[in-house]
């Protein structure tokens, strides 16, 4: 089985974010439950193009397979793209 931390490291190789570093360096609980609903959001776009879907335990914090690289990159790549919505919105927030 396939632990979020998997995908998050993924996700952090790119990004270049101080506050999510930050977070990190706090604890990798912190920033895995901080950035655990951009992975939710990302599975459900993964699961729109995938025969299976893919399970994840939010208590656990792991999926009920072991995710491929591949599939541990498009999920990382998904996260990306919400993170740069909130860093969007944010600075749309601002004027």
């Amino acid at each position: 089985m396939t632990h979020i931390s998997e995908i998050v490291d993924m996700f952090m190789m790119l990004t270049a974010d101080y506050k999510l570093k930050k977070l990190f360096s706090i604890g990798e609980q912190v920033l895995n439950n901080y950035v655990e609903a951009w992975l939710i959001l990302a599975i459900v776009d993964f699961n729109n193009v995938r025969e299976d879907a893919l399970v994840y335990d939010k208590t656990t914090q792991l999926f009920s397979t072991t995710l491929s690289s591949e599939d541990i990159k498009i999920l990382a790549k998904l996260m990306v793209r919400y993170w740069l919505e909130k860093e969007v919105n944010d600075v749309l927030a601002f004027e």
